[in-house]
């Protein structure tokens, strides 16, 4: 085979010189010969350091994965990380993620520990990783072996060896990779898995990410990258998992109420118009992008331009002529809000709006397809679009029974411009009229339950109700096609109902008409209790419009199960729905029972104390959920009825079968308390704490609820049969072995009010069920204020001392020993921090105080005293200072001012080595039970300590 030699060229640019004299030099990347060996052998400790750092945040930040996980989440429209990125997130969060916001990455915790027994070309590698952030690299050529990459985020290039595990094959010239470079010397390595991306998506990608760094007001690029690659992962994962949603753009002209008047009018003028107007802003849409979402809202002291991309924003701003205006004004990239409170309010507005925006024009089914911006443009749309309006309605009722978000109907009709008294108008001409008719039968069953059917308003309802009472147990089927007619009908016309018995006449005479039977009025009026004219007149009404629109009479009657015939998923969807006609009927009849609210609400809640620490977001949500539930089932009004009842009597009674027995079982719940058992591989049993039945759950549990059970912790919650088994649902809570005691005290206490026992007694169990939540908050409550009392006792602390004569040498000594870290340093006395780790030992640390006379020492419980006045012998022999230490003995007053002392220099070492905080403050194994609890103690004690210290420093301070 022949050579082929490259011949040189001129460069592309035009200039006729040589490319590598031209711009090939400002393009050239750094090639560095590095030996073969050297790489595989920096290849290997860059894997070696990566999984000892894996091992290591999985053996002592355990805690912190899921709050990793959420994070690394957090920019993606997706849940689950996948295999693919499974490697990208465990790098991410050794090398990159922050527990706190004011904490150091967990490397910096690993090499606070081990940097000083690592070797020295180990820890440059650990150095080289510290460094090290993911980026996009486009690919500029492939040389035989060798890639040269271009982080097209910061311009930077590099020369790496052609090695990307997997993907290396697909690795051409233009591909796009996601991936981490670590540098160690004068080479550029690959560290971890990289992801290879479609090379079309970088502009996307880029943009993106300019987005989120303008919104986050960064204006560092570099610190962007590295400190946010959790923001650069998850538009990848959106990549790989098809998902490309492009993130709102803005920019913010800071202007006063005179400038934004005069641009207010400059925009007026050219494509914009108003869409809402209000207190506390002003929206304008862009009209020449449909279905863009292009706004402007003026705020108080400034304007946001919100764009779908930076393009749109240019080219509003380009009607903008602000050279008329005299005022001061900037404009700024991204947001610019006065304070958090605006900032929150107007970008939930802002999410909110680009939802709306959203759903008008997307296509829905039940416009046939149809966007509704396109459906409000003729008759049939505005017909369908009506009933899906009349759907969105009960669906946003549904939503703020739950304090659920929800798109509001009323603003949807306000931007839709659909006038309510022309659109009424439209509604009853015939072909919207047989349009109306056409979707109700074609979508409504035929059923004899009134829950089967939507109704327009309550009283409409009402009216199926009264039928229903009249009509189900002697002719169900009859009842069925009255309850359709009427539905039909009222969901059309929507007539005034004066008399519910004339309507229901006038449905059964109707219904036997169509059906071939002669009825006289007279008969009807006997039976209901009406005239015969009001039954006749609502006849005529019924019968011209299902002469016009004649009905089928082959329809078949829905039949629907029972309860016995459901397995357990069946079930629990019983369940929910039950939930939600509830929670419908609770919010409905607020306004009613809002008396009888208050005073739930007063009697669950007295328990609470909010000035206690354990109240954290979890648990405060889990008793206001417990508070729900209580405040629908359990508390009973002056009349002695829960809502559970009066939902059971206006609506839960006429439940199909199987909804019946859901709601009734519902209805009879009630919080108890059981003990929590494993069993087989994710099974659980569930043992009543009173009676001792002992009952196989059914629940949500997960394939890992083992590791998360304590054999005989107690769960507190509200249990559903379905048949052999109970159905666990939130809310929950746990009570732990430790706190069963204080927990099964306050219990006994509450239920005294309560004998005799009677378990047959509902109303009994229930009260019981509120006592039960009583005792838990009671018993976390004493456990705090235990605690609390415990923090304020003295540290139990053994301080030993040696005496001195030659201070100034002694801690020369100590300054010159690694084991011995100053803190503090004077003419009269000096401390020190002691550390000694080894790979095979825990954490040995203590404290020194040295004065004129005497050296003072301690450490915490379980710590190596005997190691440490080794050390201290060690560094003082090399001027033949002998030392000897005791158990120091002086007066209480003297051992306050020392503890003052290491408690001020220790709060004052940790704030400013926060890498050291969590290995020093760590709490150890240890085979000694008691010897375990008594460290722990004394480090909670420590921790409270320099906390209270810190804080009282910075409030002098402020």
């Amino acid at each position: 085979m022949n050579k082929i030699y490259s011949q040189p060229s001129t460069c592309k640019c035009g200039s006729g010189k040589l490319y590598a004299d031209c711009c090939g030099y400002t393009e050239e990347c750094r090639v560095i010969l590095f030996p073969w060996s050297k790489k595989n052998q920096y290849h290997s400790l860059i894997d070696m350091a990566l999984n000892d750092l894996v091992n290591y945040v999985k053996a002592y930040f355990y805690k912190y994965e899921d709050a990793a996980k959420i994070k690394f989440l957090s920019y993606a429209n997706t849940q689950e990380i996948g295999n693919e990125f499974n490697t990208v997130f465990w790098h991410w969060y050794v090398l990159n993620y922050r527990c706190y916001e004011d904490v150091s990455p967990i490397i910096d915790f690993y090499l606070a520990e081990k940097s000083e027994y690592l070797e020295e070309k180990y820890l440059q590698v650990f150095d080289s990783l510290k460094n090290s952030y993911l980026s996009l690299y486009k690919v500029k050529w492939v040389k035989n072996n060798t890639v040269a990459l271009q982080d097209i985020w910061l311009g930077h290039e590099y020369i790496v060896e052609r090695s990307f595990g997997s993907i290396t094959r697909l690795v051409t010239e233009d591909s796009l990779i996601l991936a981490r470079l670590v540098i160690i010397e004068n080479a550029t390595l690959i560290a971890g898995r990289s992801v290879i991306i479609p090379n079309d998506q970088a502009f996307y990608l880029l943009e993106e990410l300019e987005t989120i760094r303008l919104n986050g007001q960064i204006e560092d690029r570099q610190f962007f990258i590295k400190e946010y690659g959790e923001a650069l992962s998850s538009l990848v994962i959106d990549l790989i998992n098809g998902i490309k949603k492009n993130r709102i753009k803005a920019k913010t002209l800071l202007i006063n109420k005179l400038g934004q008047r005069l641009l207010l009018k400059q925009l007026l003028a050219h494509n914009f118009s108003v869409i809402e107007r209000n207190k506390s802003w002003l929206k304008l849409n862009y009209l020449r992008y449909l279905g863009a979402f292009n706004r402007v809202y003026f705020l108080n002291s400034s304007v946001v331009i919100i764009g779908e991309s930076i393009e749109h924003i240019d080219e509003m701003l380009s009607y903008v002529d602000l050279t008329k205006f005299k005022g001061d004004y900037s404009y700024v990239d991204g947001f610019s809000f006065n304070n958090e409170d605006e900032a929150e309010e107007v970008l939930l507005e802002i999410t909110h709006d680009k939802n709306l925006d959203e759903w008008l024009t997307s296509s829905h089914p039940e416009l046939d397809n149809l966007t509704p911006l396109q459906a409000v443009a003729d008759v049939k749309g505005r017909v369908l679009l009506d009933t899906l309006l009349n759907k969105l309605d009960l669906l946003e009722l549904r939503a703020k029974s739950r304090n659920e978000y929800y798109i509001s109907t009323n603003v949807i009709r306000t931007r839709l411009r659909l006038d309510k008294n022309k659109l009424n108008r439209e509604l009853f001409h015939p072909n919207a009229i047989a349009i109306k008719v056409k979707k109700h039968r074609l979508n409504q069953e035929l059923s004899s339950f009134v829950t089967a059917y939507n109704w327009h308003s309550e009283e409409y309802r009402q009216v199926g109700v009264r039928a229903f009472d009249w009509l189900f147990i002697d002719e169900p089927d009859k009842l069925a096609w009255m309850l359709y007619m009427w539905n039909e009908y009222s969901s059309i016309y929507h007539p005034k109902v004066s008399l519910p018995r004339a309507v229901i006449a006038a449905l059964e005479h109707i219904y036997l008409e169509l059906n071939g039977e002669k009825v006289k009025f007279s008969v009807s009026s006997k039976k209901y209790g009406v005239s015969s004219s009001i039954i006749s007149k609502n006849t005529q009404l019924f019968l011209r419009h299902f002469n016009e629109y004649p009905l089928d009479f082959n329809m078949n009657i829905v039949k629907y199960p029972y309860w016995r015939d459901f397995n357990d998923y069946e079930k629990i969807k019983a369940y929910e729905e039950v939930w939600q006609h509830l929670f419908l009927f609770t919010y409905a009849s607020a306004n009613n029972c809002e008396q009888s609210s208050n005073a739930s609400e007063e009697s669950f809640y007295a328990v609470k104390n909010d000035g206690q620490k354990f109240w954290t977001k979890e648990i405060e949500k889990t008793f206001n959920d417990f508070y729900k539930y209580y405040n629908m089932l359990d508390f009973q009004n002056d009349n002695k009825h829960t809502i559970a009842n009066l939902f059971w009597e206006n609506q839960a009674k006429r439940f199909p079968p199987y909804l019946k027995t859901a709601a009734f079982n519902i209805m009879m719940s009630y919080v108890g308390v059981y003990r929590i058992y494993p069993e087989g591989v994710n099974r659980l049993l569930f043992e009543d704490y009173f009676t001792g039945n002992t009952y196989k759950v059914y629940g949500n549990f997960g394939v890992e609820v083992h590791e998360n059970i304590i054999p005989g912790m107690l769960g507190l919650t509200r249990l559903l049969p379905l048949g052999d088994k109970l159905w666990v649902n939130e809310p929950m809570f746990i009570v732990l072995p430790d706190l069963i005691e204080l927990f099964e005290k306050n219990l006994q206490i509450l239920l005294e009010d309560l004998h005799p026992f009677d378990p047959t007694d509902f109303i009994y169990l229930k009260k019981r069920g509120e006592m039960i939540i009583r005792a838990h908050i009671l018993s976390m409550q004493e456990l705090e204020q235990n605690a609390v009392n415990l923090m304020n006792q003295p540290l139990q602390i053994d301080w030993y001392r040696a005496g001195i004569i030659n201070y100034p040498l002694v801690v020369s000594l100590l300054k010159q020993n690694r084991k011995f870290n100053i803190i503090t340093e004077n003419p009269r006395m000096t401390s020190f921090v002691w550390t000694n780790y080894n790979v095979s030992q825990f954490y040995q640390w203590g404290y020194v105080l040295v004065t004129n006379e005497e050296i003072i020492i301690t450490t915490p419980p379980g710590k190596d005293l005997d190691k440490f006045i080794k050390d201290i012998r060690t560094a003082l022999k090399n001027e033949d200072i002998v030392v000897a230490f005791r158990p120091l003995e002086t007066s209480f007053y003297k051992l306050q001012k020392i503890q003052q002392r290491l408690v001020q220099d220790l709060a004052e070492y940790f704030n400013n080595n926060p890498n050291l905080s969590l290995a020093l403050l760590r709490q150890d194994e240890l085979p000694d039970e008691e010897l375990e609890w008594q460290q722990g103690i004394f480090l909670l004690k420590l921790g409270f300590l320099l906390m209270d210290y810190i804080e009282s420093i910075k409030e002098t301070n402020n």
